[in-house]
Parts: structure tokens; sequence; C-alpha cells
């Protein structure tokens, strides 16, 4: 055991304002794992949504893990003292499925050290019965999932809020046989399981495809939540150590019609979709109660048809604004 290290995140935990994990006890247990540090991780919409999504439901507990901070990193090799959660520090074999939030190809290079201190085998056949499910999540999963096809059990390609529910279902339904598991995971909509399925190469070794080997989609379709305004993404959990620790985060549309060719977001979040200002209007009140600054996420900010809007309403409130993304021939006088 290392007490310096569950300290340091018994002082993280209490910092924070917000959402908070459900007790352990007769619930599906999920460890939310991003694979960079908390600094990072804790301004990312994506990933605190997950954990919001998955708490404010009374069958499911989430638990968060953390690439450990570069001094912590040393102290878990020095004890030995494997990866455990914010919440109540238990270890990631203790939960059921284990979900990795993956938005950076770069943190890639972060998984080995989590599955090191995790004690988890890399490669998903070297795992057995006993061993929790792995997923991806992520726009690196369903932009492209095969680089980790190897190691994890399943990928979630398209948007959590409309994979969620089908997802959970199922793993509640689970009667033990993992094999089984993973075809009926397959079978839901959104769910890619790498090993149900055969890569086909044409005559020059080119790929063209994949066949199924189950009774399952022979293609994954990606999955995406057709009004924001049902589920909303912000800053559900608070705390000052954080790169926008000082702001109030609220995504005000997802995706962009520009479909400019670098930009992945222009594509694989297609259609582009807004929250109404009424929405965002309770959710920035909100947030102002909280933070003097709120910080409005979008590919591109100027785009939304209410922007000048929602931009007044904050400074009328006395808050300040921020912005994620601008166009400068969205600009209006306004």
């Amino acid at each position: 055991m290392s007490r310096r290290l569950l300290d340091k995140a018994r002082r993280r935990l209490a910092a924070e304002s917000g959402v908070r994990a459900n007790p352990w006890g007769g619930r599906l247990a999920v460890a939310l794992v991003y694979p960079n540090t908390y600094h990072h991780a804790m301004s990312n919409l994506g990933f605190l949504t997950v954990y919001h999504l998955l708490n404010q439901r009374d069958d499911v507990l989430c638990e968060r893990f953390f690439l450990p901070d570069a001094e912590d990193l040393k102290e878990h090799r020095n004890t030995g003292y494997p990866l455990f959660s914010l919440e109540s520090g238990r270890f990631l074999d203790e939960f059921d499925l284990i979900a990795f939030s993956l938005s950076f190809e770069n943190d890639y290079l972060h998984l080995p050290t989590i599955f090191e201190l995790g004690r988890l085998p890399w490669r998903s056949h070297e795992r057995d019965e006993r061993s929790p499910l792995l997923l991806a999540g992520g726009i690196c999963a369903f932009l492209n999932p095969e680089p980790l096809a190897d190691v994890m059990d399943l990928f979630a390609v398209g948007e959590a809020e409309p994979i969620l529910p089908s997802l959970l279902e199922t793993l509640q339904e689970n009667t033990g046989d993992r094999a089984e598991l993973l075809v009926r995971l397959a079978q839901q909509p959104g769910l890619y399981v790498p090993t149900l399925y055969e890569a086909i190469y044409d005559q020059g070794g080119q790929f063209s495809g994949h066949r199924p080997l189950a009774d399952i989609p022979a293609r994954v379709e990606r999955q995406y939540l057709s009004d924001l305004n049902q589920s909303p993404s912000l800053s559900f959990v608070l705390t000052p150590e954080t790169e926008f620790g000082e702001m109030f985060l609220s995504e005000i549309s997802r995706g962009c019609s520009r479909g400019c060719r670098f930009c992945a977001a222009g594509y694989i979040y297609l259609p582009p979709r807004e929250r109404s200002f009424e929405t965002l209007r309770e959710q920035i009140d909100t947030g102002l109660c909280h933070r003097a600054r709120v910080g409005l996420v979008a590919a591109a900010v100027s785009d939304h048809p209410d922007a000048p809007a929602i931009q007044r309403h904050i400074l009328e409130r006395g808050g300040e604004v921020s912005v994620s993304s601008l166009r400068l021939d969205a600009l209006r006088q306004e």
C-alpha cells in the first residue's frame, strides 16, 4: 500500500463538486479509464458525460482511473502498488467492464503503462472468463478501431448516448459465458467485437472488408444522438486541478457542415446538430452559479445560429465567455 498515493486521491476527490459515483453493492461496476493524467482528463467533456450517464442509473456504478502523474508513476513502481480508482481505491480487476475513453492517438502510448499498473494482460486472447471486458470508446474508437483490435474486447462505434443503454442491458443479462456474451454484444447497434470478424484481402493483398463469423451484422453502423437537447454534455464534475478548471464547459453543437478534409470531426460527427438556445440558457445559468467563465464547446462555435444570443446571455449575467473554435468568415457584426 502507498499512503502517499491514496492521500493524494482523497485530496483530489474532496476538491471536486458535481456528480458522484454510486455506491457498491448489487450494481454493474464500470471502470472508466482516461489514458492521460487527471489534469487532462477532467476537461474532457466526452469523459465527463459518460461518467454522468453511467452514474445516473441506479443499476450501474462508475469510477475513474487515470494515467498517474510522473511523480506518482515512480511511487507505483517503487511500491508495487497497482493502479486504483479515484473514488473507492479499488483495482481494475474488481470491475465488470473497463471502458477506455480514447480522444487522441497519442494516448495509445500510455496504454501499456496503464495495463502494466492495472495488471491486465495486453492482448484479448490472453484474458479469460474471470477478466473484465475491455471496451474502447471515444473519437479514436470509431475513427479507426483496428490499431487496438487485438487488445480490446469490443469498441463503441459512435456516440455514447445511444449506445450505452443496450450495452448495459446486455451486460446486466450476462449468464457467465464470455463467448456468448460477446456475440450478444456484437448484435447490438454500434458495438464492434473484432474477434467475431475475419479480415478479407483481395488477390493483390489489399484489405477489402470483413466477414462476420457469427450471427451478427456484416457492417457495424455508427450511432449518433439525433436530438442533442435530449442529453446535456457539460462540466458534470468541477475541479480546480484541470486545464480549464476556472471554466464551466458546455457543448453547444456537435459535428460541422464545413467538410474540411483535414478535420475528422466534420465527418465522423455528421450530421451537424445544435442544442437550442433555450436548453443552453438553462445550462449556462447553472454553470454561472459555480464559475464566472463559461466555455462554449463546438467544432465551430460561431456557426451556431444563436451564437450571439448565447454569448450576450452570459455577459448580461455578469459572466465571461470563452470559445473552443471560431471561423473568421462566420463572425457577425452583432
